[in-house]
């Protein structure tokens, strides 16, 4: 199989260096071979600091994660931000579950809507980045239902610690996926306060997760470790590694 997907890193991993050092950080991520970034927030950099600091270090931005209140109350400066940096995407990190659930899903949907046709509007596509909770109570089916233009940015290790098999989500979720996150588990993994290992060498079958989004023309894989275990620049270090040795 030609393996063709791009790796990129959420720089939520590296939050512990990057709000000190977020130039710095940049470097190290285009030095250890990532095509590109998700940013959790700028660190401290202006737009056009951050930009200068992309480009520089020949990282695309995958996407930036941006609070689902922080969206709906400053719109019109985040597409301007966004278009400022080159973003092709933006994506909510998390909707709370009591906001997926019973009559507030059709206000929260409304909302959703508004902001997907205003970042349209601007070029931007807008995506949903799930947790494990979402898995309850029916709350992700809802929600795509709820939202028919909303594009996905599938987090496999959350929906594999709620017990879904990520691969056939991935299949039952066809062009509505754009992105995916890929953390590995230790074994027998049962808080979300358990570390993540460095990709490729923990318990989930990452290289299927990665051959069914090159099947479905993903383009970009999202290295993602909440809490990395060790160091968080040679957990991201190492795991660009495993999957450049691995093939990717």
């Amino acid at each position: 199989m030609q393996r063709t997907i791009s790796i990129a890193v959420q720089m939520y991993t590296l939050r512990d260096v990057a709000k000190d050092d977020m130039a710095g950080t940049l470097r190290s991520v285009a030095d250890f071979g990532y095509g590109g970034v998700e940013l959790a927030g700028f660190n401290g950099m202006s737009v056009n600091e951050l930009k200068e600091s992309l480009n520089q270090n020949r990282l695309a931005l995958v996407s930036a994660h941006v609070g689902f209140d922080d969206l709906r109350d400053n719109i019109d400066t985040w597409c301007e931000n966004l278009k400022t940096l080159g973003a092709k995407r933006v994506t909510i990190p998390w909707i709370s579950g009591e906001s997926l659930d019973g009559d507030q899903l059709a206000k929260t949907a409304a909302v959703v809507n508004d902001l997907q046709k205003k970042l349209w509007d601007a070029g931007i596509e807008l995506s949903y980045h799930n947790h494990d909770f979402e898995f309850e109570n029916q709350r992700f089916d809802r929600l795509i239902d709820a939202c028919p233009e909303l594009k996905f940015e599938l987090d496999t290790y959350w929906a594999e610690f709620a017990g879904i098999n990520s691969v056939e989500l991935m299949k039952q979720l066809g062009d509505r996926l754009t992105l995916i996150h890929i953390k590995d588990m230790m074994k027998d993994a049962q808080s979300h306060s358990t570390p993540n290992p460095n990709i490729l060498e923990g318990v989930l079958d990452i290289k299927s997760i990665l051959n069914q989004a090159i099947n479905q023309g993903v383009e970009w894989a999202i290295v993602e470790m909440d809490i990395p275990i060790g160091n968080s620049i040679d957990a991201v270090h190492a795991s660009r590694e495993n999957l450049r040795k691995a093939g990717y």
